[in-house]
């Protein structure tokens, strides 16, 4: 695997963990400030789905405006997304693909994944991502990391952010 592949797949490894931060952090903001530690350990124990499922609940529970809940839903949306992509990416197999044609040697960096879906039976991926796709996706995932906190942030002091929202 390429240096850059590598430094990408590093990169991108640490803005989800800025994105599952963000989430905890989030949780955070519904608690008293000396909670912190606590929440922390909750949210540790807990996987993303499920925190991303226990700050949904909270900002529900604030926030009752229709606008509101629909931009909530747009960054519940996008950070479920991504951990996708990180998944994809990250849990993969990485192999090299190595052609020769009139003495030219290719080398092709391919990702294959095999999964298993409850009601979508086997899903195969394989792709040749490039290091530029990797890095993309890395800040989108700081982007969204910055979002999803901040309107938690707003709905845990009773507020409103769906004309905020708009990116």
């Amino acid at each position: 695997m390429s240096d850059e592949i590598q430094l990408a797949l590093g990169k991108l490894v640490v803005a989800f963990s800025e994105l599952e931060t963000a989430v905890a952090s989030g949780i955070a903001e519904f608690f008293p400030l000396d909670s912190f530690s606590e929440v922390e350990l909750l949210a540790n124990a807990l996987s993303f789905r499920k925190s991303l499922d226990v700050l949904d609940a909270l900002v529900r529970l604030r926030c009752t405006v229709p606008e509101t809940i629909q931009a909530w839903q747009k960054r519940m949306k996008e950070a479920s997304d991504l951990e996708d992509k990180r998944n994809s990416l990250v849990h993969s197999v990485w192999e090299w693909n190595v052609k020769e044609k009139d003495g030219v040697r290719e080398v092709l960096l391919r990702r294959k994944r095999i999964v298993a879906r409850r009601g979508r039976g086997r899903i195969a991926q394989d792709e040749i991502p490039s290091v530029q796709q990797i890095i993309d996706c890395g800040k989108q995932m700081r982007r969204a990391a910055l979002k999803l906190y901040e309107a938690a942030e707003i709905a845990a002091n009773n507020g409103s952010f769906y004309s905020w929202y708009e990116d």
